[in-house]
């Protein structure tokens, strides 16, 4: 089996072809053998903003090298997904997923449901830092050294 390098360098593969081959879940080639790999444990990732920018910068590098179109030429973003005839699918992929294990374990009574919903059984206990007593739910209060 040819290498994915060889197969984006290679020019008898027109570059439409090559960005079905990345994004296309019809066909299931590169988007089985990339995503998945990206995306490994995605639901319980935190999608901070850096997080967010970073997908997209991945998405759009794979697009980018499936078409041969380098950094140095100026292409924007917008005509690279024109070109590859194809949205930001990546980021909703990853969201979708994170809703997906929320539904899921929100349905069933388990740990990660009492964590997920913070729900969390047993005495909590509240520490007072002033007189150096803990104080726990039913009222009752333990002296601590500081």
């Amino acid at each position: 089996m040819a290498t994915w390098q060889e197969i984006w360098r290679s020019r008898a593969i027109s570059p439409p072809l090559k960005a079905r081959l990345f994004v296309a879940e019809q066909q299931n080639t590169m988007a089985l053998l990339v995503w998945p790999i990206l995306t490994y444990g995605a639901e319980a990732w935190t999608l901070s903003k850096d997080l967010r920018c970073s997908i997209e910068a991945f998405e759009m590098q794979c697009y980018r090298r499936s078409m041969k179109i380098s950094y140095m030429e100026h292409v924007t973003n917008e005509e690279v997904l024109e070109r590859v005839d194809q949205n930001r699918k990546l980021l909703a992929m990853v969201k979708t997923r994170k809703l997906k294990y929320f539904g899921h374990i929100s349905r069933h009574a388990s740990l990660e449901n009492d964590i997920m919903l913070g729900t969390v059984p047993g005495l909590r206990r509240h520490r007072s830092v002033s007189n150096g007593s803990m104080t726990s739910q039913n009222g009752q209060t333990t002296q601590y050294r500081t």
